[in-house]
């Protein structure tokens, strides 16, 4: 049985009208089956990339790793067409890559830090996380507005340097255990990745709405910042009990535990961003504390499982987000990457690593 489908052959349906422009590829569901290849392939990829860092005691962050084999595959995209549709799921909309992965990454982190030293660190961890973000962008603006372009106006580079200045310290942190008050710092280094994040974002919300006129009061500013900040605390602070209530009521019940928590981390992230405006991050954070604070309201042996479940999902966020924001960046810029450009960013790295 042959199949006669000429490049420009058209269906007509009750709906719309569909083009076969490529006979090749006679069904819709062929480039979304590229884009489920492409997902389990980064995945496998990462099993393959993380098994021989361990076996030979590679000291270079897995997440570069990831981001340089994604790099290559956008390269390879951008130089050879019949690569392009394997990762075109990678030019998704940020909103999808944020709800997708985002909430998994922070809930993760949070879960994962001891809440009683969290909260008797919190005036440590602000002192450094709220600021050290802060000058971390003004010091990367500065530096963007006198050398990188002179095009810009300071609030648009103040933009960039606040893109720019996120930590995430992970590595250091897992090398901190080894050590004997390792645990301490870790919490502090850990709770200043987190209220760093959530300052940036917030920072960012705020100067993007200011670059587009939404904002362009200091009173507006004002009122935004307490809003978006002060509503993301109560949110978090709301649902954050009403998920450890929930957690507590399963005890024993690992199913319910690791739904309860899944949709607690979502949800909480979700309604804080697309329906009361606030900040769903912050929100995720408050909640992960206070669901790990919790930890001992359920069987030892769930709780470990819900570790390594969470452990399991962050590693499969990061795989992915990193592969794909490595595919993104060199797809697009393999035309016009210069040596000047690749200058400039060494001194961009070269001033957040200073300033932090």
């Amino acid at each position: 049985m042959e199949l006669n489908v000429s490049s420009e052959e058209i269906f007509n349906t009750s709906d719309e009208t569909i083009y076969l422009s490529d006979p090749r590829r006679p069904t819709l569901a062929y480039p979304i089956s590229l884009g489920y290849l492409f997902i389990f392939l980064t995945l496998l990829t990462g099993v393959i990339v993380r098994a021989i860092m361990l076996r030979i005691g590679m000291c270079i962050p897995y997440r570069v790793v990831m981001f340089s084999l994604g790099g290559l595959a956008g390269y390879c995209a951008n130089r050879y067409p019949s690569v392009k549709p394997i990762v075109q799921i990678c030019f998704m909309d940020v909103n999808i890559l944020l709800i997708g992965f985002l909430p998994v990454m922070i809930f993760r982190t949070s879960y994962s830090v001891d809440a009683h030293s969290f909260v008797k660190s919190i005036p440590q961890i602000l002192l450094v996380g709220v600021p050290g973000a802060l000058l971390t962008a003004l010091m990367v603006a500065f530096m963007a507005f006198y050398l990188i372009e002179s095009s810009w106006d300071f609030a648009t580079a103040f933009l960039f340097g606040i893109t720019c200045s996120p930590i995430y310290p992970l590595e250091v942190v897992k090398q901190l255990k080894t050590m004997s008050k390792g645990k301490y710092i870790g919490v502090l280094l850990l709770g200043e990745g987190l209220l760093g994040d959530v300052t940036v974002m917030i920072e960012f919300t705020a100067v993007f709405g200011y670059i587009s006129y939404a904002m362009t009061e200091a009173s507006q500013i004002t009122i935004f910042l307490i809003r978006y900040a002060g509503g993301g605390i109560l949110l978090g602070i709301v649902l954050g009990k009403i998920t450890d209530t929930l957690l507590s009521i399963t005890y024993n019940d690992l199913l319910c535990a690791v739904t309860v928590t899944v949709a607690g981390s979502y949800l909480t992230f979700y309604i804080g961003e697309k329906f009361l405006y606030v900040s769903g991050l912050l929100a995720t954070v408050i909640t992960g504390v206070l669901v790990s604070n919790k930890k001992s309201t359920i069987a030892g042996d769930v709780e470990q499982v819900l570790s390594t479940f969470w452990s399991i999902l962050a590693h499969a966020a990061n795989t992915l987000v990193f592969t794909i924001v490595g595919v993104v960046i060199f797809e697009r810029v393999s035309d016009v990457l210069s040596v000047r450009q690749m200058a400039l960013i060494f001194v961009t790295y070269t001033t957040v690593y200073c300033s932090r």
